[in-house]
């Protein structure tokens, strides 16, 4: 599954920025995740904004986004691609790290689905997720010029 957050021909997912709570963040980013999974699922394209609560459940929403998984795609293995991962929220600071961390621990957490995600940026990694006991590994990859 490919989640384009910038620069796809007029086809891509971007945050409503002006909805950033500096408090939940985090769980943002989760629920702008789960919504654009959703979205993609149900065959949504061109520029799409979304807006999600300024303090969302993030325990329900899991719940809700992995049930919503395994009916649509019962003993699936997926691979989602998240591109220009740093488009996804462009606000520059911590609210904005703490954003992108949500939105890929949503995906690499998430329970009884069988679901890789590997983000690429045009830029090199941030060292955003430095210092976080997760799953999350970035890595540099040499572009041939």
């Amino acid at each position: 599954m490919y989640i384009a957050c910038g620069n796809n021909d007029g086809n891509y997912f971007k945050f409503d920025e002006a909805s950033l709570s500096t408090y939940y963040a985090e769980r943002q980013g989760t629920a702008f995740m789960f919504e654009c999974m959703k979205r993609l699922l149900n065959g949504e394209r061109g520029r799409i904004t979304i807006r999600v609560d300024d303090r969302p459940d993030v325990c329900t929403l899991e719940e809700e986004f992995c049930k919503f998984l395994r009916d649509r795609m019962p003993n699936a293995r997926i691979l989602v691609h998240l591109d220009e991962y740093r488009e996804m929220c462009a606000v520059v600071g911590k609210e904005s790290t703490d954003f992108r961390r949500g939105a890929m621990m949503a995906l690499a957490t998430v329970q009884g689905v069988d679901l890789s995600v590997v983000a690429t940026d045009a830029k090199p990694p941030l060292d955003e997720f430095k210092n976080q006991l997760t799953s999350i590994t970035t890595r540099g990859v040499p572009v041939p010029h």
